[in-house]
């Protein structure tokens, strides 16, 4: 295929030499790889300095070393994004797992599989992954490497080295902030002949992906929470619900009436552990609901919304789904931060939505 002319950029056709993945000694340059162009390959980068890298492609892994006052969008990435020995950088990344050592003063906006993990780093800013940046192949790109839209665990944070003084080492971004085009360039004011403004605009008025998960923060307005439990094998059915709770929420002029607190998609192997049932039992989930759950890949998540907000519209048939009710409010910091939290880490795997 044709490989798109980008001014100023260092762009290549995927010709397979290890050196078209790697990116050495460069400064203030733009560093572009299309789709197709990486294919699963491993990304190297080292010693930059004033860059922006866009991957718009699957990665294998990422590893970047010694770059400061550098931007990254680092697209769908099974294994893990590494960073190390860097400063003043803002990283965008979905991937299977996110490591830093010794990084400082940068911002991550992030979905991610696993928990994030950070050494020796400080000030580091954690967001979830910006509803503004997306490009039309990549939900494609998530489902070839096995990434389910539905588990973002950016939130859970794992410091390896915590200070020990009161302050914390990392931070949480407002949503407000990464979503704004100061945090990153809109990848159409980057890549023009790739992707044009109006591509980009419809791309987050009528796309979604990837939607914001406050995790039991940012809910303003909202006093009330419920509970939703996707029927399995309905992914088409919770992406399409999930995809109209977030679209309201980007599109509100004031403040959203509803919007996501978690969701998970967790793959039930055998039985629902005690714990998980337990948590579920506490939010008012039927042992009826627990048993069809056994061996299977299930689709759950809890949103937050206001007294008026209606969701009947908005949510699929009812043969899709196994439970929907409302919760207490005063669970999410508890119940649902530690249910939602755990079950991704209990290595039963993910379900791949397809």
């Amino acid at each position: 295929s044709t490989i798109p002319q980008i001014p100023n950029a260092i762009i290549k056709a995927n010709t397979r030499d290890p050196a078209d993945y790697e990116a050495n000694d460069l400064a203030d340059a733009t560093w572009v790889r299309v789709p197709g162009q990486i294919n699963d390959q491993r990304i190297n980068i080292a010693n930059c300095k004033r860059c922006v890298f866009i991957l718009l492609d699957q990665c294998d892994s990422v590893q970047i070393d010694d770059c400061e006052d550098c931007k990254f969008y680092i697209g769908p990435t099974a294994g893990s994004v590494f960073i190390r020995t860097s400063k003043n950088c803002t990283v965008v990344a979905a991937c299977g797992q996110l490591r830093t050592r010794d990084l400082h003063d940068s911002k991550l906006a992030l979905f991610c599989h696993s928990r994030p993990v950070i050494e020796s780093s400080k000030n580091i800013g954690v967001a979830c992954y910006p509803s503004t940046l997306g490009y039309h192949q990549l939900l494609y790109h998530m489902c070839k490497a096995s990434m389910s839209q539905f588990t973002n665990l950016y939130y859970f944070v794992h410091d390896f080295t915590p200070s020990k003084k009161a302050e914390s080492n990392f931070y949480i971004i407002p949503q407000s902030e990464v979503e704004g085009d100061s945090f990153f360039p809109r990848i159409s004011s980057v890549m023009p002949e790739v992707i044009s403004e109006a591509d980009d605009v419809a791309f987050i008025n009528t796309k979604v992906v990837i939607p914001y998960v406050g995790c039991g923060t940012g809910s303003g307005n909202m006093d009330k929470c419920s509970l939703v439990i996707f029927r399995p094998g309905a992914v088409e059915a919770a992406r399409m619900f999930m995809a109209q709770i977030e679209l309201q929420r980007r599109s509100a002029t004031d403040a959203p009436k509803a919007m996501w607190q978690f969701l998970v998609e967790h793959n039930f192997k055998t039985n629902v552990d005690a714990s998980s049932a337990s948590l579920l039992e506490s939010l008012s989930v039927p042992s009826a609901v627990l048993k069809a759950m056994e061996g299977m890949n299930v689709i759950m998540g809890v949103y937050c919304h206001t007294a008026d907000f209606e969701a009947g519209p908005l949510l699929p048939p009812a043969s899709n789904i196994l439970h929907h009710k409302d919760i207490a409010s005063d669970k999410l910091s508890n119940v649902c931060l530690k249910l939602f939290s755990d079950l991704p880490t209990q290595g039963k795997g993910f379900g791949a939505s397809h």
